[in-house]
């Protein structure tokens, strides 16, 4: 009585498409980015770039609410007044941290996990 027909849909491949270019150019770009990221995750050891505590004390910053950072007035080491940005940290951060400070510019030193909760700096292996 009834039949039932299965309409058979065959994409079409537009190449006269205005929005065909700018879509694999963002493909494209988007696949560099995550090749990048993960090369730059799996060879970069974790702290070992100068600056890596204070985006570790900046992301701790974020995830307490402060969008924010604050500008204020600090002593160098060498007695002169810096003008420096950022925030309040909460001081058991500061100590988690404290291990990591002898791994920037020492690239024959890497970060080791421990047994229990604390980071131990050895030598790199090859």
């Amino acid at each position: 009585m009834y039949s039932l027909r299965v309409a058979q849909i065959k994409p079409k491949l537009d190449l006269d498409d205005p929005l065909r270019q700018p879509r694999l150019l963002a493909a494209a770009f988007v696949l560099y980015g995550l090749v990048a990221t993960v090369f730059l995750a799996i060879n970069m050891p974790p702290f070992q770039n100068p600056d890596e505590p204070n985006h570790f004390l900046r992301a701790a910053q974020l995830a307490d609410g402060g969008l924010v950072g604050t500008r204020f007035s600090t002593t160098g080491g060498n007695g002169l007044p810096l003008l420096t940005a950022g925030g309040l940290a909460d001081p058991a951060i500061m100590m988690a941290l404290a291990p990591f400070n002898a791994l920037p510019f020492h690239f024959d030193r890497r970060a080791r996990q421990r047994t229990g909760n604390r980071a131990s700096i050895g030598p790199a292996s090859v």
